[in-house]
């Protein structure tokens, strides 16, 4: 039984094939790597978890990519060092994700146990994660940051998308923080994003518009969360 499982969900096995190169370079060895291509996002996160079979699962994304070749060792070596005295194994990693937002599912390791105890909610497209945390957090989870272990997160698509997403992502996160009061761990710290070039006017504005499509989805879920009730 391998020590840790490395996680990770994909649309089509060739999207892995710079984590797959970046995973052979890391100081630990003693992992398998695993991940899904089922469809929805919880749905495939969900089937990779249950899959695992390393005492630690380390969770990390197919187009984010480790900065330092002990980046795996210090995931690992930080999940037992900080569940030491604690039984129940209840406090998660995060590394620094070198990305402009907060909490993720990007740069996460854990315990097994605390994974398949605690599935992501399926009915949550995505903001999974962020309902994952603070529903950890609810429980009694703790959640530690981890500077030493960073990967480089390239977060790419449309700017439709990203607009889209972030409505979505706003009726979700009231939705969460009404159920949970809190919408996870604390960040201590924030990496932020390059974004360079002659895209660059579009990108701004585009985080522009996302950021109202966010405040108008935020106004529907507590519409719906209110209404619910």
């Amino acid at each position: 039984m391998p020590e840790a499982s490395v996680i990770t969900i994909a649309k089509n096995e060739s999207d892995l094939v710079e984590l797959r190169k970046a995973l052979k370079q890391q100081t630990f060895k003693d992992f398998e790597f695993l991940y899904s291509t089922k469809k929805g996002i919880p749905q495939a996160w969900n089937d990779v978890i249950k899959k695992s079979k390393g005492e630690i699962i380390v969770v990390t994304e197919s187009d984010a990519l480790p900065l330092n070749k002990r980046w795996l060792e210090e995931m690992v070596n930080a999940v037992k060092k900080f569940n030491r005295n604690d039984p129940k194994k209840r406090t998660v990693i995060r590394g620094i994700e070198v990305s402009n937002l907060s909490w993720d599912w990007c740069n996460f390791a854990s315990y097994n146990k605390v994974l398949k105890d605690n599935l992501l909610n399926e009915s949550y497209p995505i903001a999974e994660d962020t309902e994952l945390f603070a529903r950890l957090r609810s429980l009694g989870y703790k959640g530690l940051e981890l500077p030493i272990a960073p990967v480089f997160h390239n977060r790419g698509g449309s700017i439709s998308k990203l607009i889209k997403n972030n409505f979505l992502y706003g009726i979700l996160l009231v939705r969460i923080q009404m159920k949970y009061d809190q919408t996870g761990f604390k960040t201590t710290f924030k990496g932020k994003s390059k974004r360079e070039g002659v895209g660059l006017l579009k990108r701004e504005l585009g985080q522009i518009i996302s950021k109202f499509a966010f405040l108008f989805g935020a106004f529907i879920g507590f519409i719906i969360s209110i209404f619910k009730r």
